[in-house]
């Protein structure tokens, strides 16, 4: 069977998993999409710095992975629908356009961003990697 290309215009909905309503019509829903290789091969590059002194020997090594699993969710989530403030009111989802790895993006802004937890976020950012590993998956079982 041949390799297959990363299709970045599939979507996934999914539902937290610590949402109480998970599986009926009230659940709060996250649409999903995957990342281009070159923007996710961006983002984890910057993922992790090492520190050396003078001498060039490696003193401290830096991993931002909570930065990391923001920018994966900015990118690959794409709406959400029954998010709701504490008022109960539906929160709107915004977006803004990123210059992220030379291509030009539409991502959720800082302010949509800031209204998830970051136990979500990890999560979100979780399912979004799946997304460009399941078709392989899918290959695999087929194969046997």
């Amino acid at each position: 069977m041949a390799v297959t290309a990363l299709d970045t215009s599939i979507t996934k909905t999914y539902t937290l998993k610590r949402d109480p309503d998970i599986g009926k019509a009230g659940a709060t829903t996250f649409d999903l999409g995957s990342i281009p290789a070159r923007v996710l091969g961006s983002i984890k590059d910057k993922s992790t710095s090492f520190l050396s002194d003078a001498k060039g020997e490696e003193i401290n090594t830096v991993v931002q992975q909570n930065k990391t699993n923001i920018d994966i969710v900015s990118i690959g989530l794409r709406g959400w629908s029954n998010f709701q403030n504490s008022k109960g009111q539906d929160v709107p989802f915004e977006t803004t356009k990123r210059n992220i790895a030379g291509q030009s993006l539409v991502v959720a802004d800082d302010a949509t961003m800031d209204m998830l937890q970051l136990e979500d976020i990890i999560e979100l950012a979780e399912q979004i990697l799946s997304i460009n590993e399941v078709e392989t998956e899918k290959k695999k079982k087929s194969a046997k």
